[in-house]
């Protein structure tokens, strides 16, 4: 962004190329939106819908097997030769039946659910703690290193910006580092809460440490990696715990 604002200052007063600035990473938000709507899963079976129209159709499958096994040995049966048949209108039309919901629909019902639920309520504190600490940081990160370091606007936030960058791997081995504890735990649930645990104690004592290793560039730069890893890690190992608070209204919680 601030070598977006300097190649617009060339052309533009300050005060509108700032402005225009914005238009870039909008422009990019609506690309990605355009991609996650026609080229992204809805999960990671594919597509919702069909995944419930081929669990449906897996358990009419099974059903008919069953009762086939229960009449076997009443009836024998003899090898037929092949036949090419296609399927009736009704045989189509069972295999689109689609799967009654199982979940809670995302209801003021289910939202009052998730919210009597004191378990939520420390996720969503816990959530605070990292994400939004990490929104506080990037608001602030940029003025810090100019008002700290007499550094230009570009350099600041250039510098400030490996905190939000270091997201490309931090947060993902926050849910890495929860699924490894989880499987070594007696219960899975207990590994994750370990995980939660340990990366926001090391979150809380790499914040303190930063505040006070702020008296060289080099120093401070450091700390801000290892501080931006566990800051967002939490917030990887804080959704890992979420379908383990209240399954059925998972979303809700989300």
């Amino acid at each position: 962004m601030p070598l977006i604002f300097n190649a617009l200052s060339l052309q533009l007063p300050a005060h509108d190329a700032w402005r225009v600035a914005y238009v870039i990473p909008a422009l990019i938000c609506i690309v990605i939106g355009i991609l996650d709507l026609y080229a992204a899963d809805d999960c990671p079976e594919g597509d919702w819908l069909v995944r419930r129209k081929h669990r449906a159709t897996l358990r009419l499958t099974e059903q008919r097997g069953a009762d086939v096994k229960t009449t076997d040995h009443l009836t024998p049966t003899t090898p037929a030769k092949p036949t090419l048949t296609t399927p009736t209108p009704d045989e189509e039309d069972e295999t689109l039946v689609e799967e009654p919901f199982e979940g809670v629909r995302a209801s003021t019902a289910a939202v009052l659910a998730a919210l009597s639920d004191v378990n939520v309520w420390v996720l969503m504190l816990q959530y605070a703690l990292s994400f939004g600490l990490e929104l506080a940081v990037d608001n602030v990160i940029a003025a810090f290193f100019r008002s700290r370091f007499g550094l230009d606007q570009t350099t600041a936030a250039l510098l400030g910006s490996v905190f939000g960058l270091m997201n490309i791997f931090s947060r993902v081995s926050g849910g890495l580092i929860s699924d490894a504890l989880a499987r070594r735990a007696s219960r899975p649930a207990q590994g994750r809460i370990l995980a939660q645990l340990g990366i926001l104690t090391f979150e809380g004592l790499s914040l303190v440490t930063f505040s006070r290793v702020t008296g060289t560039l080099h120093g401070t730069m450091a700390m801000l990696v290892v501080f931006s890893f566990f800051t967002q890690a939490a917030c990887g190992t804080t959704y890992a715990l979420v379908p383990f608070v209240m399954p059925r209204t998972a979303g809700v919680v989300s």
